[in-house]
């Protein structure tokens, strides 16, 4: 993936790409739906079970977006 890839959403939105360490999360926010990659199966079961934390995450500043390293 390229820093300037759209990676666009079943729902016509665009996924935003966050990254924590070796994991990335690319969220859509207009419909919610989520893709998880390099986090343990621990963690990507807490997102899927409440996917809140991935906003928390984010707003704490844990989850960092993808764009922030250019």
């Amino acid at each position: 993936m390229t820093l300037d890839e759209k990676i666009d959403c079943k729902c016509g939105g665009y996924k935003y790409t966050y990254y924590a360490d070796t994991g990335m999360v690319s969220v859509c926010f207009k419909c919610g739906r989520f893709y998880v990659e390099g986090f343990s199966k621990r963690v990507e079961e807490y997102f899927r079970d409440d996917p809140e934390i991935i906003l928390h995450l984010i707003q704490e500043g844990h989850l960092r977006p993808l764009t922030d390293d250019v």
